[in-house]
């Protein structure tokens, strides 16, 4: 463009790969096939924030930064009391999660259900702390651990990353 300053391309969700369905962690034969050639002919993935039922919508959001280690993005989010409550004089509290999800595909990292299988529900965990909860860190032990918090909740059994330093550099 001749002012010195980096081109990027406008993106929507019609150039981004809907991974909410979690078809690559889950599908089989040519629902995993189809996914597969899907992502890799698009520019990125999104997920759509819905209930259990995968279709309902509850008002869930992301509202702090989300942090990336071990090609693992983790990001929280918060949904409000439903509406009977809402009526309520008192403070709305919530409900906060935290999310971890691959990288490369947004498939569950986790299985944070125990039961063998990553599934669409292995993405993220519900918080016990309420309100909306701040963005996730990082606690980097003294014994090569990387221990992932949200807040004052920490992973005491998190699974052990791959850790390597690497720099950012931009012109």
């Amino acid at each position: 463009n001749g002012d010195g300053k980096p081109d990027y391309p406008d993106y929507t969700e019609a150039n981004l790969y809907d991974a909410t369905a979690n078809n690559l962690g889950q599908g089989t034969g040519s629902v995993l096939i189809n996914a597969r050639n899907a992502l890799a002919s698009a520019h990125g993935w999104y997920i759509r924030l819905v209930a259990s039922d995968g279709v309902t919508y509850e008002g869930e959001k992301v509202l702090a930064e989300s942090v990336t280690a071990d090609n693992v993005v983790n990001f929280t989010t918060f949904t409000p009391v439903a509406s009977a409550q809402a009526n309520s004089c008192a403070p709305s509290q919530g409900v906060g999660k935290s999310y971890s999800v691959s990288l490369t595909d947004a498939t569950p990292v986790y299985d944070t259900v125990k039961d063998g299988v990553y599934l669409v529900a292995d993405r993220s965990q519900v918080l016990t702390r309420t309100g909306i909860p701040p963005e996730p860190t990082f606690i980097f032990t003294g014994d090569g651990k990387m221990v992932k918090c949200v807040g004052t909740e920490c992973d005491p059994n998190p699974p052990k990353p791959k850790m390597f330093r690497s720099y950012w550099y931009q012109n």
